[in-house]
């Protein structure tokens, strides 16, 4: 009965994964209104603090100190059509993204930088009364990072700049969903305290350290070539696993540690200066297939009175590496406005076979819009992303631990952004 009990927990873990407003898996890259503006394509050509983020070795190019900050905010609907006919929408949020960045020379060929961001985390906020509400997370959903980079960038030629940094990254996690009555579940007999459901939370947070390196090369006067690239984080993620009903349903509290990894992820890229225009292309490399197991370890779990035991259990994701191609041009009618605009497309990491409510959008086709003030030592930029997703359909089995059975679709996944960002040289 133990294991039944350890494994009954464990598969309402099963789909401990995440998704984001924008980018692949859990991924975003709106850390700055021009790079967003121009699709993302941004490393080879980002003029402003900012480059702390996209592309460090472009600091060397900045004189002076500059500070960049901002935030972009998401509106992201969907729903989820069951085939037995019930539809479940996601509820209306707003999801904040804020962004700072500093810069300064210290030569005249080394520059140093530091960037505040988060280029993973998740919000999805399902109704609690949906039918796929006993999978993890799947009535609420929260996950954070914070990257804490330093970097250093050092001009080797005229032509040729490289960086590198330490990176400290929090990463957090706040998961809801809805759990069955696990006594009468398995047929050890109705409890006369036991209700038919009660909710559950999984808390929990980490630091990591990692790593960032770039390069920025002018291949002739009018051709630019960007690299940059970060390292994965491993993360032990320590909380609790808290039940509204404690003891009631035959769950109690527990502590619980989740190891997870967060992927590594290169940005290629090559820009265009020519008169007026600039014309920007590039493709991100992320190793989802890092992210193919999640560990969980319970500390407590008591499954019923009486009965107190550690338990553990590992699940496999099985992502895929993906490849994200960008394009984006920004045009100046006259020296003081730019106007921009961009194409993405994001291939989900996601097989079907491992597909939830956190991440259940296909492929992706983003557009972006945006233009650019600058006066003196300010620099004002503005960019709008809508974010459109394929169909999928999911379905899972809960027969073995007592719970239904899921089918359908999740349809009509688009993400509404607006990112602004002011950045100012002294």
């Amino acid at each position: 009965m133990k294991r039944t009990i350890v494994a009954a927990v464990c598969l309402a873990l099963l789909v401990l994964t995440s998704s984001s407003a924008s980018g692949s898996g859990f991924y975003t890259s709106d850390l700055g209104a021009r790079s967003t503006a121009m699709g993302a394509a941004s490393v080879a050509s980002v003029d402003d603090a900012s480059a702390a983020y996209f592309n460090p070795a472009a600091l060397t190019g900045l004189d002076g100190i500059n500070v960049s900050g901002g935030v972009t905010v998401y509106d992201v609907s969907g729903e989820f059509k069951s085939d037995s006919g019930e539809t479940a929408r996601l509820e209306d949020s707003l999801i904040p993204l804020p962004h700072v960045y500093v810069s300064g020379k210290t030569g005249d060929r080394v520059a140093l930088g530091f960037a505040v961001f988060s280029d993973f985390g998740l919000a999805t906020d399902w109704e609690d009364d949906w039918q796929g509400r006993f999978l993890l997370g799947s009535t609420y959903a929260e996950s954070l990072t914070v990257n804490l980079n330093p970097v250093v960038a050092y001009q080797v030629t005229p032509a040729l700049s490289v960086a590198a940094g330490p990176v400290a990254r929090y990463f957090s996690v706040d998961l809801q969903n809805q759990m069955p009555n696990l006594l009468g579940g398995f047929g050890i007999g109705p409890s006369p305290l036991a209700v038919s459901e009660t909710g559950s939370r999984i808390e929990g947070d980490d630091w990591s350290y990692g790593y960032t390196v770039a390069l920025k090369a002018r291949l002739t006067e009018a051709l630019d070539l960007g690299v940059s690239y970060r390292s994965k984080t491993d993360h032990t993620l320590s909380g609790d696993f808290k039940i509204d009903d404690d003891g009631v349903n035959g769950y109690t509290d527990a502590s619980i540690d989740v190891e997870a990894t967060l992927p590594a992820y290169a940005d290629i890229g090559l820009s265009w200066h020519r008169n007026k225009w600039t014309l920007a292309v590039g493709v991100l490399w992320t190793q989802w297939s890092s992210y193919d197991e999640l560990g969980f370890a319970f500390d407590r779990l008591q499954g019923v009175p009486g009965i107190n035991q550690t338990g553990g259990s590992s699940v496999v994701t099985d992502w895929e590496d993906t490849w994200s191609w960008k394009l984006g041009a920004e045009y100046a009618p006259v020296p003081d406005w730019r106007l921009r605009a961009g194409l993405i497309f994001d291939p989900s990491p996601v097989p079907d076979a491992t597909l939830d409510p956190l991440v259940p959008v296909g492929d992706r086709l983003d557009f972006t819009l945006g233009l650019g003030y600058s006066k003196g030592p300010l620099k004002v930029d503005l960019a709008y992303l809508l974010i459109t997703s394929e169909d999928r359909s999911f379905q899972t089995s809960g027969a073995e631990a007592g719970l239904p059975d899921i089918s359908g679709d999740f349809e009509g996944f688009v993400t509404h952004a607006l990112s602004v960002s002011a950045s100012y040289r002294f």
